[in-house]
C-alpha cells in the first residue's frame, strides 16, 4: 500500500518545479500555473533570441535548467521520471512536455521553414539527450559539471544547426 502523504509530498515538489521550469520558460502552464513574475529580457527562452543568436538560445536554455536542478537536486528525478514508477513517470512526460511546447513555438517563430514534423523530432531528440545527460549531473566528479553541460550545449547546437542547414539553404 502507498504512503498517501509521501505522494502528496512528491505531487507538490513537481509542481513547485514545473512552476520554476514555466517561470524559467516564461511561458503559461497549459493547468492553472499563471506566471505573474517575469525573467528579464537578457534571460528569456524567446523567438528574439533564438533568431538572433542561437548558441545564447541554447545556453540560456541548458543554464536554467542545470541552475533548477542545481538548486533542487530532486529535478533530475522529476524531469527524467522512473519507468518503475508510472505515476512518476507520466507527471515527468509532462514536464518535458511543457518544456519541448515552449521551445515548439519558438522555434515555429523564429524559423518557419523548418517543418512541423522535423522540428518536432528534432525537440523529442533534443528531450531524450537533455534527460539523459543532466540525469549525470548529480553523479559528475567534481569539476565534471561545468564540462557536461558544455557538452550537452555543443550537441543540442550541433543537432539545431544542422536541421535549420538543411531548410534554409
Amino acid at each position: 500500500m502507498r504512503d498517501i502523504g509521501s505522494e502528496i509530498e512528491l505531487r507538490a515538489r513537481i509542481e513547485q518545479l514545473l512552476r520554476q521550469l514555466l517561470l524559467f520558460c516564461n511561458c503559461w502552464n497549459h493547468l492553472t500555473i499563471q506566471i505573474v513574475k517575469r525573467q528579464p529580457a537578457s534571460e528569456r527562452l524567446d523567438v528574439g533570441t533564438a533568431m538572433q543568436d542561437r548558441r545564447a538560445f541554447i545556453a540560456r536554455l541548458i543554464d536554467g535548467i542545470a541552475g533548477i536542478q542545481a538548486e533542487a537536486s530532486a529535478f533530475v528525478c522529476v524531469f527524467s521520471g522512473s519507468q518503475s514508477h508510472a505515476r512518476f513517470d507520466g507527471l515527468a512526460r509532462d514536464l518535458r512536455r511543457t518544456l519541448t511546447r515552449h521551445l515548439d513555438r519558438v522555434f515555429a517563430e523564429a524559423f518557419p521553414r523548418l517543418p512541423k514534423e522535423d522540428r518536432g523530432r528534432m525537440l523529442a531528440a533534443w528531450s531524450d539527450i537533455t534527460s539523459a545527460m543532466i540525469s549525470n549531473l548529480d553523479r559528475s566528479k567534481p569539476g565534471e559539471r561545468g564540462k557536461l553541460l558544455e557538452e550537452l550545449k555543443t550537441v543540442l547546437g550541433a543537432y539545431l544547426d544542422a536541421k535549420l542547414a538543411a531548410f534554409l539553404a
